[in-house]
């Protein structure tokens, strides 16, 4: 069972490492080199002030949407 948000339907793929990622997304990674960002969404603690970190934050490169959920710091940078 994978940890869903308490989103129905949401299922996230979780991955772990550099090359696992690359090797799952990396067409679709390349495909963005070069595309303009043009919004993000996260999900922000207004009482801290501080962005969740371990909830998926969301890029948008117009209109091409591109999710990052990470559960370990020391694999994302």
């Amino acid at each position: 069972m994978t940890f869903d948000f308490g989103i129905a339907g949401y299922h996230p793929s979780w991955l772990s490492g550099v090359d696992e990622i690359a090797n799952r997304h990396r067409q679709r990674l390349q495909s963005l080199v070069g595309r303009r960002l043009t919004a993000t969404w996260l999900v922000w603690d207004d009482d801290r002030d501080e962005w969740f970190a371990d909830c998926p934050v969301v890029l948008d490169f117009a209109g091409e949407r591109l999710e990052v959920n990470h559960q370990k710091f020391d694999e994302l940078s």
